[in-house]
């Protein structure tokens, strides 16, 4: 096959970020090809890194084959990697883009933009959970050799809400995913080869340490104490460190000093009783004067506790959210130590995607530890917004 694509990555600081309550965002990305392949695009150079989620580009130099009126640039997300909620175009016109492009050498050359086209997967199956953007060149002006394609994958439409809007979600664990390429020099030439680039994810560095607990524990009885390490945008980190726990208020068995292990991925849990009736709250500090208060813990006398969770939910099921189900309620249960979740996607999700996602809330349940929700959002142009919940593992079908 003939080279006719040269890609260039670049780091690309991000313009905003947000913190999403129960999703992952904006960790560490390595991008990376490598070398021996025996496709028709070469990627340069092998690694790049960017630090958020909002704003990640890449170039495409075209090369002496050009792309013509009706070539295209087609690129497939990771199926984990949520398209934004407001990107170029309004939601009311049904096109959520999470990917913009430019030709950065000939402002006269314009893009009609297909975007979301899961139908058509470069790769894999067909899923409505694939995410895939075409530009297609419409304009008399095409691109030749030496022009520059820049691909830019965040928000970039002057309506989002928020700020810095999603981009993307990773997935609950750090791993290797991948990007994949197709390109067409015109409207009656073949599809080139497909190529793949591979993006290895981290979180970043160490922002915060969290220490959380059950409000209510039994007196003489042994509770959990989770804590966790987590990056700028409430990612836990491979942290490393060594905690120390100090109680200021009655009395309390504590645990030893602890040195956190590469397995642990920044999540811990440690084991401690309390002896008496005071309102305690543990203090935890590491060796580089970082430091955290648990949340006010003291015993039940009364029989009635306090239970901390969210009644409201969306994964990009929703398209107001990020990432799936099982990520919600793992990051839920496993990261912020909920005691319970709902599970409300909007009503407009197909029964398939509302089934899929009770099944994961079913399987996380857990009575008198995690106690999870099935319902729904309804949503009507005149009533508003409202959650509906079943206590049922088998909920009746949308209405």
């Amino acid at each position: 096959m003939k080279n006719h694509l040269s890609l260039k990555f670049y780091q690309q600081i991000a313009r905003a970020y947000r913190q999403p309550y129960l999703f992952l965002a904006g960790i560490l990305l390595i991008l990376s090809v490598p070398k021996a392949t025996a496709h028709n695009i070469t990627v340069h150079p092998d690694t790049v890194t960017c630090y958020n989620n909002t704003d990640v580009k890449f170039y495409v130099t075209v090369d002496a084959n050009g792309i013509g009126y009706g070539g295209s640039v087609a690129i497939q997300l990771p199926p984990n990697w949520g398209k934004p909620q407001d990107t170029c175009y309004s939601i009311l016109n049904g096109c959520q883009n999470p990917v913009s492009v430019r030709c950065t050498t000939n402002n006269s050359v314009t893009f009609k933009i297909i975007p979301d086209d899961w139908t058509h997967p470069l790769y894999g199956i067909y899923t409505n959970e694939v995410h895939i953007c075409r530009f297609i060149v419409n304009s008399i002006a095409t691109l030749v050799a030496g022009d520059v394609i820049e691909i830019d994958f965040g928000n970039q439409g002057p309506g989002n809400q928020g700020g810095g809007g999603y981009a993307f979600t990773p997935s609950r664990l750090a791993g290797i995913e991948h990007f994949y390429f197709q390109f067409q020099h015109d409207s009656l030439s073949a599809a080139s080869v497909v190529d793949s680039m591979q993006v290895l994810q981290k979180p970043q560095a160490l922002y915060r340490i969290t220490a959380l607990a059950k409000s209510n524990p039994d007196i003489n009885a042994t509770f959990e104490l989770k804590v966790v390490a987590y990056d700028k945008l409430n990612n836990p980190v491979p942290y490393t460190g060594t905690i120390h726990f100090a109680n200021f208020d009655g009395t309390m068995v504590l645990p030893l000093d602890y040195t956190f292990v590469q397995s642990d991925g920044g999540v811990h849990s440690f084991y401690l009783s309390i002896t008496d009736f005071a309102l305690h709250r543990i203090k935890i500090t590491d060796l580089a004067g970082n430091y955290c208060f648990s949340n006010p813990i003291i015993v039940d006398t009364s029989g009635l506790k306090v239970f901390w969770g969210d009644l409201h939910t969306h994964s990009q099921y929703s398209h107001h959210g990020l990432s799936y189900p099982i990520d919600v309620f793992n990051y839920g249960k496993n990261i912020s130590f909920l005691d319970y979740l709902a599970f409300t996607e909007h009503s407009y999700i197909p029964d398939s995607q509302y089934r899929a996602g009770i099944a994961i809330a079913n399987q996380f349940n857990s009575n008198g530890n995690f106690v999870t929700l099935n319902g729904y959002e309804w949503s009507t142009a005149f009533l508003g917004h409202q959650c509906a919940y079943f206590n049922s593992s088998n909920p009746p079908a949308i209405i």
